[in-house]
């Protein structure tokens, strides 16, 4: 069984699964070894870049910053690898970085549904490649509250 030393998901032969209870009572046969996710997020592997623009984000800071962790715990529960790297703001601008495009989508989406604005999402094929990542694309999401 192997068993990431940083997070303390384990890996059940097909996946990684966050199960710190079962990283804690397991046996000898233990591989402690670093599990993709803290493996991109170590090295900085962005394949999501969520822009988000408007007053909404100044004025109630603590409740998105809130929310973006909310939706990084539901979407962690389906996928692994979905998580934030950074998250970066300057008045009323922020820029969050993901380790993968679900999660980037999911943020926009969520910030859609409940300030409403405009959403863009493009795929950017860029230069910055991960670990294993031939052919994968970056995606950027853009949300704008309305005036």
């Amino acid at each position: 069984m192997k068993v990431c030393r940083k997070c303390h998901a384990v890996h059940n032969g097909k996946k990684w699964v966050p199960d710190a209870e079962l990283a804690q009572v397991a046996n000898n046969d233990v591989e402690y070894v670093l599990c993709e996710a803290c493996k991109r997020k170590r090295d900085k592997v962005v394949y999501g870049i969520v822009y988000l623009e408007g007053p909404v984000l100044q004025d109630r800071r603590d409740e998105i910053l809130k929310m973006i962790k909310k939706e990084e715990d539901i979407e962690k529960r389906h996928n692994h690898l979905s998580r934030i790297l950074s998250i970066e703001q300057n008045k009323n601008h922020m820029t969050i970085t993901t380790i993968n495009q679900w999660m980037a989508l999911q943020l926009g989406k969520q910030f859609k549904k409940a300030f409403k604005g405009k959403l863009e999402i493009s795929r950017d094929a860029s230069d910055r490649r991960g670990r294993g990542s031939k052919g994968r694309e970056e995606v950027v999401v853009r949300w704008k509250q309305a005036a």
